[in-house]
């Protein structure tokens, strides 16, 4: 698999047991729409770093929830909102 294509990085089952895959950007995309549920979060990270490249692929997910959360806190308080 190339650097570039993530199309299969997390393997997971439905309810059919049917196999499918989210890349990088499902699972952040899941974990902000979720209010950055730490359960959620710790689940995508264990099952990341049991996969091939996994301390890679936890390393990025880390940063790119840590950012995505900083930026949202940032916003927040320039414009008064409650966090």
């Amino acid at each position: 698999m190339s650097k570039n294509d993530q199309s299969a990085l997390f393997p997971v089952t439905s309810g059919n047991d049917s196999k499918s895959s989210h890349s990088l950007h499902e699972l952040t995309a899941a974990v902000i729409k979720k209010s950055f549920d730490p359960r959620l979060i710790g689940e995508h990270l264990i099952a990341l770093a049991e996969m091939p490249n996994g301390i890679e692929l936890a390393v990025a997910y880390a940063a790119i929830i840590a950012k995505a959360r900083k930026a949202r806190l940032d916003v927040a308080s320039r414009t008064g909102a409650e966090r």
